[in-house]
């Protein structure tokens, strides 16, 4: 077995027995449960009752957890690569005929991968809901599309940003600072006087796939008339696979700089 895959095959059992990782990201989900049992006929269980397109069913059930998921992947992997270090781990690595670039590479895929299991766990169990009572095997599908289009780009990049952040800052302050790049590039209004990414093609709700390839009613897109609007272009299948393209760009960059900034630290 390679470095590579030896750890991220052992990050991924580590991370999965984290309470924490279970305990933040079922919680967006609990919320949504509450708020579509006690919401209006608009915004409740109600609206679901006879709701009967499984691509409606999963894009909306996504589109809730969406502008979340980003500060809680953040959070949630933030010191997985500067843990090593402060548990004297790292040194003992160093020695051993590994390469170190593999290791990284393997922990980052490993971490990320057992980050997506709660949310993957979650979003089946809406998939099979809905196609067992509406028998629609076609949930699985639109639920895997989505997965794949629209969480896995964002736990790609958050999970870059959580390798580069802690080593230039203490990690409590990194998801201080994760949590308010969440509410700049996703919650803050698009039409806003404080300018912002949301809405962007590199917005964190992912806004042009969700619009272009699933016709989401809870995805901005185009311009606005506002600050940063040459990143608001007219929705179309170009955009959004631009959208795609600079998150997972932006992701590689990142995680670029967080493995040559940890091999210039161990030097």
């Amino acid at each position: 077995m390679t470095a590579l895959a030896a750890t991220a095959r052992y990050e991924l059992r580590m991370q999965l027995r984290k309470p924490a990782i279970w305990i933040a990201t079922g919680l967006p989900f609990g919320l949504y449960a509450l708020f579509a049992v006690l919401g209006s006929d608009s915004t409740g269980l109600q609206r679901y009752r006879y709701e009967t397109s499984p691509k409606v069913w999963m894009v909306d059930a996504l589109g809730w957890f969406t502008p979340v998921l980003p500060m809680v992947f953040g959070i949630v992997l933030a010191d997985r690569l500067v843990r090593d270090r402060k548990l004297g781990v790292a040194e003992l690595l160093d020695v051993t005929p590994t390469d170190r670039r593999a290791r990284l590479v393997g922990k980052y895929l490993g971490a990320c991968a057992a980050t997506a299991v709660p949310v993957a766990l979650v979003y089946l169990i809406v998939a099979v809901t809905f196609m067992v009572w509406r028998e629609q095997p076609a949930a699985l599908w639109w639920g895997l599309a989505t997965f794949t289009v629209v969480v896995v780009p964002l736990l790609l990049l958050a999970g870059s940003l959580s390798f580069l952040g802690p080593q230039l800052m203490p990690t409590p302050l990194f998801r201080v600072l994760i949590v308010a790049l969440w509410f700049w590039a996703s919650v803050t209004e698009v039409e806003s006087e404080f300018p912002s990414f949301a809405g962007t093609v590199l917005s964190l709700t992912m806004d042009y796939p969700l619009g272009v390839f699933f016709d989401s009613p809870n995805a901005t897109t185009g311009p606005a008339g506002v600050a940063f609007d040459f990143l608001r272009p007219q929705p179309t299948t170009g955009t959004a696979l631009l959208s795609l393209a600079l998150t997972l760009g932006l992701a590689a960059a990142i995680l670029a700089a967080a493995r040559a900034l940890n091999a210039r630290t161990r030097e």
